[in-house]
């Protein structure tokens, strides 16, 4: 997906939108800019159209923050700096560099950036922050293990581990319940939940190991365990229950790769020679999606009507295009070697697609079910091409790349920025693990 992420898929949990933009609304381009007239890259933004990013300056690249015209550098804490999430209010966590060269968990707020320390050890770093200003990630302790910490209102709290010598907190959700991996007693991994003081084991699928990537506001946390028969599968946990999700026939592993609101589960399935499928699971039951006549899909968002996209290998195997998936069928968006990277609740869909000639990508945009447009046509930018989009909120607006390495906004005309207690429910997901965040489009690694 672009220099800094691997994998983007947005989390479902979204609210209603807040005004569907249309081809017929118009476009206002917004060059964010760069700290040093170089580069920079938007990688999250929240419902107020603030965006976060890391942009090149003379002392190496630094965390920004681009809101209302200006773009911000949120500093360092020595050297160089970069954001992992944003919240609704625009107080920013991520990880910076020391002047010693060690690594620390920061949150950025209101023209300050603040080290958040360390439980004792050397480094930190800051995965996740909620509307309440709680802040979750992993921390170094004197005795040199690894921990998961919740920060809140200057102190760093240890969340401790199941009984081994190992915890990573990698989402929490506005209740305060925070998920991750912790080591054990008897040296495996195992997914946690850790709320009001307490963690808790979510167990596996019979097998040695699991991890939790996302939690949604109800309490839902899915992510990856391996069963008796040794093969890593997607789960969803709820109410201490663990749920295999299943394995497409022939499958080696699975794993989740987003819920929405109607606890629909989008996940993504590979064999033992790379051909990965993707299927949604609602109440126990798996829906296959399918392909456009190649061997393989990979599914990277799903919105609240259950719509689904990615994109899918063709009938030959010598091509990708972008699909949407809903109500039992896949469709295909066209474009040549293209992506789906975004969908919200107004069912607006944004991603990339390469030209035939030259190979260049153009970000391109479908509203409504209708045909792929590339964005280009749609704004001026003067000899600028929008090479890709990468996200979208639900107020419309879209973070793109220009050719010219700077970010780019676009924000509809005839749609209004929601207030603040309007939010989106972002995340990402890797194959080794996730980051989630409920107040990014994007996540950042």
């Amino acid at each position: 997906m672009r220099p800094l992420l691997a994998l983007t898929v947005s989390l479902g949990l979204l609210l209603m939108p807040v005004g569907a933009p249309s081809a017929e609304s118009g476009w206002t381009p917004t060059d964010l800019g760069s700290l040093d007239g170089r580069n920079s890259e938007g990688n999250a933004i929240n419902n107020q159209g603030q965006v976060v990013g890391v942009s090149t300056t003379a002392t190496g690249d630094h965390a920004f923050l681009w809101k209302k015209g200006a773009m911000t550098d949120l500093g360092t804490l020595g050297r160089r700096s970069v954001p992992t999430a944003i919240n609704e209010h625009g107080r920013v966590v991520g990880r910076s560099d020391t002047t010693t060269g060690e690594e620390r968990a920061f949150l950025w707020e209101n023209g300050v950036i603040t080290n958040l320390g360390t439980l004792g050890g050397l480094g930190s770093y800051a995965t996740d922050i909620n509307v309440r200003g709680q802040v979750v990630g992993a921390s170094s302790t004197m005795s040199g293990e690894t921990h998961a910490f919740l920060w809140e209102d200057g102190v760093m709290i240890d969340l401790g581990t199941l009984g081994g010598t190992y915890s990573v907190a990698n989402a929490i959700n506005e209740r305060g319940q925070v998920v991750g991996i912790s080591g054990t007693a008897a040296g495996r991994f195992h997914a946690f939940m850790w709320q009001d003081g307490v963690m808790t084991d979510l167990g596996t699928l019979g097998g040695p190991d699991s991890h939790a990537s996302a939690i949604n506001e109800r309490g839902q946390v899915i992510g990856a365990a391996y069963n008796a028969s040794a093969q890593e599968h997607a789960f969803l946990w709820e109410d201490g229950v663990m749920t295999d999700l299943g394995i497409i026939p022939g499958g080696l592993f699975s794993v989740a790769v987003a819920i929405n609101a109607r606890e629909q589960v989008a996940v993504l399935s590979c064999t033992p020679v790379g051909e990965c499928s993707s299927f949604v699971w609602e109440n126990g039951v798996t829906t296959d999606l399918g392909t456009l006549g190649g061997a393989s899909s990979t599914a990277y968002s799903i919105n609240d009507a259950g719509t689904v996209v990615g994109f899918s290998t063709t009938a030959g195997g010598i091509d990708q295009h972008a699909f949407s998936y809903s109500n039992g069928v896949i469709v295909d968006l066209g474009g040549y070697s293209s992506i789906a990277y975004g969908i919200n609740n107004a069912g607006t869909i944004v991603g990339i697609s390469y030209t035939v000639s030259t190979g260049l990508g153009y970000a391109f945009i479908i509203f409504n079910h209708g045909a792929m447009q590339d964005l280009n046509s749609l704004v001026s930018l003067n000899g600028i091409t929008l090479t890709g989009a990468y996200g979208i909120n639900e107020s419309g607006q879209i973070i793109t790349q220009g050719s010219n390495n700077h970010a780019y906004l676009l924000t509809p005309i005839a749609s209004a920025v929601p207030e603040p207690s309007t939010y989106a429910f972002f995340g990402a997901l890797a194959l080794g693990g996730a980051v989630l965040s409920r107040r990014r489009a994007r996540s950042v690694v």
